[in-house]
């Protein structure tokens, strides 16, 4: 890469680590699986492995997380001093920048020209959708690392003339830890082996190199398979069932999708009430990159970093559907979900913007200029808008004030630390107590969808246990108790102790 590149490069990842440490000044923001991430962190740190600390005693192994990012904060804690929580601050501060840097990276080996990483940096650190999920005490930025890591070291290794095995079997291994770090790690596992197998080389070395990828990417994969078989005597506890995406979840989808694809809320609004044009847009380009990539592979004389990215833009999105229709069908496509899928859309975008760019026509210039200055408007205009209201919230989700100063959270930490707390959301009470809770069971598994059994004896042992005192019960957006078991006659002699805020704690012991 040359120095006039490299340098404003770097000022732009600069960039990119100093809005992360001005947005973020009381730590990252915190979601439902960010208990699990520090919780199991803090697990590993005090010996008691990977595990469910955020839950009531017995500590039980996580098996549904894939735990490369915990171990990454369990390490970083280690060396710092750090609790794992501000070790997650830290290890973003160096991961934004770094993948600015690949992103830059990837967009000039794929092109040589000095525009393009520029530009590819610029839409990853500017673009909404791809900075607000690596503000969170979450997997996504890690995730981005290892994946733009496995695609360097793949276009590495393709352009080896002879004995690249070895570099392909690293990606792999970058793969496979990428799979630890998000189960949607999949989709380099659809997308590379494809790369090396339709290769225009004889087909014996097609082979070696899909299988050097594969031995690569199966030491993490066995690893945690193994360790799961062990401890939990199953491999991971995301059961396979079979539940269509519903209708929400899609439409949750379809306006992210706005939203990422249009820089104004009412242009956003617009394309999401077009019930028909945004899908039909999205069918229409699958069907077109699809056959793009099959008459690469049958034409060219060596597959590239394009081909790469589409054929990756694809694998994920499958990868994604799979995981919705038959292993967790609460999984919401929400932004943090399809990032991976703008950040390749992003990198096509770059690539096509300077194919237009070489055609050395004047309207097809014209129209690179001109498409290339809407991508930076839009990303520049939702970046404004999106700094100051992260700064302004002093922490997103449980890690804002409205969590930390909730009267309920307030009460429940007053309690005796023998207190048993049953609640509606064991991720919010650990990460703004540091308590460890239990989960209230509903009537109907939301997996399965089937009657839970032992539900009726749950709910008597929950309740018995509320009324001597020995138990309270946290509601968090739901204002009654009546909502969630049906029967109010259950309630009978069980005090609320404090409703505010739609938030309710019910028990008989006073905080």
């Amino acid at each position: 890469m040359p120095r006039r590149l490299l340098f404003p490069l770097l000022l732009l990842c600069l960039l990119a680590g100093v809005t992360l440490w001005y947005v973020t000044p009381a730590g990252l923001g915190l979601m439902n699986d960010s208990a699990a991430y520090l919780a199991g962190a803090r697990s590993l740190l005090a010996g008691t492995g990977y595990s469910d600390l955020w839950l009531e005693p017995p500590l039980e192994p996580i098996t549904h997380y894939p735990p490369f990012y915990s171990l990454s904060l369990a390490a970083l804690s280690a060396l710092t001093g750090l609790d794992a929580y501000r070790a997650a601050r830290a290890l973003h501060l160096l991961l934004v920048p770094l993948n600015a840097l690949l992103v830059g990276a990837l967009a000039w080996r794929n092109s040589r020209r000095l525009p393009e990483p520029l530009l590819a940096a610029a839409l990853f650190i500017f673009g909404e959708q791809l900075f607000i999920p690596q503000t969170y005490v979450m997997s996504e930025t890690l995730f981005f690392s290892l994946s733009l890591l496995t695609l360097l070291l793949t276009d590495a290794a393709n352009r080896l003339p002879a004995r690249r095995e070895r570099w392909i079997a690293l990606g792999g291994l970058f793969a496979g830890l990428t799979l630890l770090t998000r189960y949607s790690g999949l989709a380099l596992f659809a997308a590379l082996p494809a790369f090396w197998l339709l290769q225009p080389n004889p087909w014996r070395k097609r082979l070696q190199e899909t299988l050097a990828f594969l031995l690569g990417g199966a030491l993490p994969a066995a690893a945690w398979a193994a360790r799961n078989a062990l401890v939990a005597g199953n491999l991971t506890n995301r059961g396979l069932y079979y539940h269509p995406i519903q209708a929400k979840t899609l439409r949750d989808g379809l306006y992210s999708l706005a939203q990422f694809a249009l820089p104004l809320p009412s242009w956003q609004t617009w394309l999401f009430k077009q019930e028909i044009l945004l899908p039909a847009l999205l069918l229409l380009g699958a069907f077109i990159l699809a056959g793009w990539l099959l008459w690469q592979a049958l034409t060219q004389k060596k597959l590239g970093l394009t081909w790469l990215w589409s054929a990756y833009l694809l694998g994920y999105a499958a990868a994604v559907a799979v995981s919705l229709t038959f292993f967790d069908a609460s999984t919401p496509l929400s932004a943090r979900i399809l990032a991976p899928l703008y950040l390749s859309w992003n990198m096509l975008l770059v690539a096509g913007l300077g194919w237009l760019w070489q055609r050395k026509n004047r309207w097809a210039q014209g129209a690179a200029l001109t498409l290339t200055a809407l991508a930076l408007t839009g990303s520049l205009w939702g970046w404004t808008q999106t700094v100051p209201t992260l700064r302004e919230t002093g922490g997103a989700g449980y890690a804002s004030w409205r969590w930390r100063q909730a009267p309920v959270m307030q009460a429940l930490q007053t309690l005796p630390s023998e207190t048993r707390i049953y609640t509606n959301s064991p991720a919010a009470v650990y990460l703004v107590t540091g308590r460890a809770s239990r989960m209230i069971d509903s009537a109907i598994n939301p997996v399965t969808r089937q009657p839970r059994s032992g539900y009726a004896q749950s709910l008597a042992t929950m309740l018995e246990q509320v009324r001597a005192g020995e138990a309270v019960i946290a509601l968090f957006d739901v204002p009654d108790l009546v909502k969630i078991i049906g029967d109010p006659s259950l309630l009978e002699a069980i005090p609320t102790l404090v409703r505010a805020q739609g938030d309710t704690l019910l028990g008989a012991i006073a905080p």
